[in-house]
């Protein structure tokens, strides 16, 4: 990380642990990873006739069918944060439920969303400065 992110990382660090701080189910450790992204309007989908989405769903963690954290395919630990800090215009954060399915065409495993491709469990507005 660049010294600009290394700071940025250590100040999103601390408020986390004081807003955390008597919430035993999450650990709050030091980032040691950041990443930044960049959201910006991209053209209209012609066929669909409307905006394309910026950012797919992916996934942070990953769990076995009877819930159990799967180490080997999360870079993640156990139990941390994940912290999204929102510069700029408002955007709207969605999560849903997603299961690791066979794909019949390629043999492959694919992450499919629970209930169709447009549900999700719940959604969050992000505006100018907020820390989710």
């Amino acid at each position: 990380m660049s010294p600009s992110m290394t700071r940025l990382a250590e100040i999103i660090h601390r408020d986390l642990k004081k807003r955390l701080e008597n919430d035993n189910t999450v650990s709050v450790e030091p980032f040691n990873h950041v990443t930044i992204l960049m959201y910006y309007q991209k053209s209209l989908d012609e066929k669909k006739n409307h905006k394309r989405k910026l950012l797919e769903f992916h996934t942070d963690n990953v769990y076995s069918t009877n819930g159990l954290f799967v180490n080997n395919k999360n870079s993640q630990k156990e139990k941390t944060v994940t912290a999204i800090l929102t510069l700029g215009n408002e955007r709207v954060l969605k999560f849903q439920k997603q299961l690791l399915v066979d794909n019949e065409e390629t043999g492959k495993q694919i992450w499919e969303g629970c209930g169709g491709e447009d549900s999700f469990c719940s959604y969050f507005r992000l505006s100018n400065g907020s820390l989710f």
